[in-house]
């Protein structure tokens, strides 16, 4: 019997690394599978694809896979570099990175597609009339 020995990835749903931390063993054959006939569910005579053994440490899988006399293959371990942030980063200025020897590129402005005509409109603008500062006079009461 062939078995494929790794280490699952974190899933993608979730933000945690549960049952990341161990080795998978589970078998690597194609095992036929057909449709029910009475529910149309998906079949098998073999159980096999349903096992999967865990172990803490990649050297007991492979123990485990000789003394069973088993043909194993090993895939890599998916490492994930994490860098170190912190919430007041995402507020930092980064000043762009200036080119001194490329010249300014000079942008010139889209051409407007309102058509626009020389014909002045003789409607007058609305104005709006200027408030008024009121001046407010303080007078003291005298205690008498």
């Amino acid at each position: 019997m062939k078995v494929k020995i790794y280490k699952p990835s974190k899933n993608a749903m979730q933000s945690g690394t549960a049952k990341t931390n161990q080795w998978v063993m589970e078998p690597d054959q194609l095992i036929h599978r057909s449709p029910e006939p009475l529910m149309g569910w998906t079949q098998s005579n073999s159980t096999l694809h349903q096992v999967k053994l865990r172990f803490d440490k990649l050297e007991e899988a492979i123990a485990h896979a000789q003394e069973q006399g088993w043909e194993y293959s090993v895939q890599k371990e998916h490492s994930k570099n994490i860098k170190p942030r912190n919430y007041g980063d995402n507020f930092k200025y980064t000043p762009p990175a200036s080119n001194k020897t490329s010249k300014p590129s000079k942008t010139r402005a889209a051409p407007s597609k309102a058509k626009t005509s020389n014909v002045k409109s003789k409607t007058p603008k609305a104005t709006t009339p200027k408030k008024k500062a009121i001046k407010s006079s303080t007078t003291k009461k005298k205690a008498g």
